[in-house]
C-alpha cells in the first residue's frame, strides 16, 4: 500500500533526526543578539535563507530552538499590516511558505541582487526576484524605514505562490531538503511526535478545509472540554434571588468569578495551543484567534465590572451610608464610570490587536454618537440635574419637601429621577430636570415653624372679655419654652362674618 505524502514526509523527518549532522550550529546567544541584515535586497535574501538554514540544522541536531531562527528570518518580511494577535502565526507560516517557494525556483545567486553600494548609487526602492512577482521593497516610513523587506503584497500572496509551485520538486541545492511548510502544518516537534502522526489512519492525514483532518477532532475536543467546564462553573453562580449585588462575601465572590476566570484562562490556552501545537493555519486560525480574543475581553470585562461593583459596596459600607441614599448611588455611579472608561480603553487595545480599524470605527461612532446624544438629551439632562442636586444638596433622603406643588417625603434620589412619598401614601416620580427647574421647598431643614391661627369669639364678647382672653393667650405663649417671644404677636384681628 502506498503511503500519503505526509507519511513520507514524517518518515523523512524521522530519518533525518537519526543521522549525524556535520554542520554545527553556533552558540544560541550569539545568534539571538546578532542583527538581521536588511540593508539591501541582496542582504535581505541572504539573511532569510541563512536563518532558515540554521533553523533546519538546529532541527536535525534535535534542538528545541527552531522557531528562534524562523522568527529571526521573519524579520525580512513586511508584516506591518498583520494584526498583532495574528502576527506570531503569520511570521512562522509565511517563512515556511517562502523558503519552500525559493527552494523550488532556479537557484538565485546573491550577486544577482543589488547590494548596499548599488542601492546607494541608484537610489533603488524595489526589486523583483527573477521572473516572479516576489518583491523586495524599501520601507518608506515607520520604525523600520530604510530597510529592504519582502513587500506586504508578497506576504499576502505567499499561499497562492506556494499552491502554484508545490507540485514541482525541490532543487538539489535547496536550503531545506524536506517540505518546510508541511513540517510546520504537521505539528512535528510539538506535543505530537512523528510516530503519533504517522500512526494515524490515512484519511485523518488528508487535508480537510485547508487543514490535516486529524486537527479538527482535536480542536473540537478541546472546545468541548472548555465549554463543558464553563457550563459547570456557570451553574455555580448564585441566582439573583439568593444574593444581592452588594454581597461581598468570599464564597459568593468566588462563585461569581469562577466561570469568567476560567474563560479568560481557557481563551489564552486555546490561542497558545492552536498556535504552538495544533498549528492551525490560514483563515481558520484567524477566526479562532479573533473569537478567543473577543471571549477574553468579554470575560475580563465581566470580572472588572464585578470587581468595581464590590469595591463600590466596600466604600459605601465604610462610609456607613444607607444603601438607598443618594451618596451611595453617586459612589456607584463613579465606580461605574471608571468601569466603562477602563473597558473602553481595553476594547481599543484589543481592537487594534485583532486588526479592527479603530480610527474608522471611532469616526462612525462620532456620527452615531451625535444621533444618540440627541435622542438621549432628556436622559442626559436628568443625569446632569441629578449631579447638580447632589452638589447643592437641597434635599436628602427622608426630608419632607414640596416640589412644584407636590408635597411628600423623599424616598430616593436616583440618577434620572427623585421619588416622593405623598401624605396620601402614593409614590410620585419627578424627573431630576424638573426638580432642578422648579421651586423646591424643604420643610425638614427649617429652623422654626410658623403657627398662625385665628380664634373666633362670639359677637356678644365684651371689650373686657376680649382683653382677658388676649392676656391669657399671651401668658400661655410666653410661658411655653419653644415659642420665640420676639416674633410672637397675639392681638385683635378684626370682625368676622359671624
Amino acid at each position: 500500500m502506498s503511503r500519503s505524502r505526509l507519511t513520507v514526509f514524517v518518515s523523512a523527518v524521522t530519518f533525518c533526526l537519526n543521522i549525524s549532522v556535520g554542520t554545527a550550529v553556533a552558540n544560541d546567544a550569539e545568534f539571538a543578539l546578532r542583527p538581521v541584515d536588511t540593508s539591501s535586497p541582496r542582504a535581505t535574501l541572504e539573511s532569510a535563507q541563512q536563518e532558515m538554514k540554521l533553523a533546519f540544522q538546529s532541527f536535525l541536531q534535535g534542538k528545541k530552538n527552531i522557531q528562534q531562527f524562523v522568527r529571526r528570518a521573519s524579520k525580512t518580511l513586511d508584516l506591518s499590516e498583520i494584526p498583532p494577535a495574528l502576527r506570531e502565526r503569520e511570521e512562522l507560516e509565511s517563512m515556511y511558505l517562502l523558503i519552500d517557494i525559493l527552494d523550488r525556483m532556479e537557484s538565485i545567486s546573491p550577486e544577482e541582487l543589488p547590494g548596499t553600494d548599488e542601492v546607494a548609487n541608484n537610489k533603488l526602492d524595489r526589486w523583483n526576484l527573477r521572473d516572479t512577482d516576489i518583491v523586495i521593497t524599501r520601507i518608506k516610513e515607520g520604525p523600520r524605514a530604510g530597510e529592504f523587506l519582502f513587500s506586504r503584497e508578497t506576504v499576502a500572496r505567499l499561499k497562492d505562490f506556494y499552491e502554484q509551485v508545490r507540485q514541482f520538486p525541490k532543487r538539489e541545492t535547496a536550503i531545506i531538503s524536506v517540505e518546510a511548510y508541511e513540517f510546520y502544518r504537521s505539528g512535528v516537534n510539538t506535543v505530537f511526535s512523528p510516530s503519533f502522526i504517522n500512526a494515524l489512519p490515512r484519511w485523518l492525514r488528508k487535508d480537510f478545509l485547508g487543514e490535516p483532518a486529524w486537527k479538527w477532532p482535536a480542536l473540537l475536543l478541546l472546545m468541548a472540554v472548555v465549554l463543558t467546564i464553563a457550563m459547570l462553573l456557570i451553574r455555580l453562580r448564585p441566582v439573583r434571588s439568593e444574593v444581592r449585588d452588594d454581597d461581598i462575601g468570599l464564597e459568593v465572590t468566588v462563585r461569581r468569578l469562577a466561570a469568567p476566570m476560567f474563560l479568560v484562562l481557557a481563551s489564552l490556552f486555546i490561542g497558545y495551543f492552536s498556535t504552538r501545537h495544533l498549528r492551525i493555519t490560514g483563515t481558520t486560525f484567524d477566526i479562532l484567534i479573533i473569537g478567543t480574543r473577543i471571549l477574553l475581553i468579554l470575560s475580563a470585562a465581566y470580572i472588572l465590572n464585578l470587581g468595581i461593583k464590590l469595591m463600590g459596596e466596600i466604600v459605601i459600607k465604610s462610609m456607613h451610608t444607607r444603601r438607598a441614599s443618594f451618596d451611595s448611588q453617586l459612589v456607584r455611579l463613579g465606580f461605574r464610570l471608571a468601569f466603562w472608561i477602563i473597558t473602553l480603553f481595553a476594547f481599543t487595545i484589543m481592537a487594534e490587536n485583532i486588526g479592527m480599524p479603530v480610527a474608522a470605527l471611532a469616526a462612525s461612532l462620532g456620527v452615531g454618537g451625535l444621533a444618540v446624544a440627541l435622542a438621549a438629551q432628556s436622559t442626559l439632562e436628568n443625569l446632569v440635574a441629578g449631579l447638580t442636586i447632589y452638589g447643592d444638596r437641597p434635599v436628602r433622603i427622608g426630608d419632607l419637601c414640596s416640589v412644584g406643588g407636590t408635597s411628600g417625603r423623599v424616598e430616593s434620589i436616583g440618577l434620572r429621577s427623585t421619588r416622593l412619598r405623598t401624605f396620601e401614601r402614593t409614590l410620585v416620580t419627578i424627573p431630576n430636570a424638573d426638580v432642578a427647574k422648579q421651586v423646591l421647598e424643604n420643610f425638614s431643614v427649617r429652623d422654626r415653624m410658623l403657627f398662625r391661627t385665628t380664634i373666633g369669639l362670639r359677637y356678644e364678647t365684651t371689650p373686657d372679655q376680649m382683653r382677658y382672653v388676649l392676656g391669657k393667650l399671651r401668658e400661655l405663649a410666653y410661658g411655653h419654652p419653644k415659642i420665640l417671644e420676639e416674633d410672637m404677636r397675639i392681638r385683635f384681628s378684626g370682625l368676622g362674618a359671624s
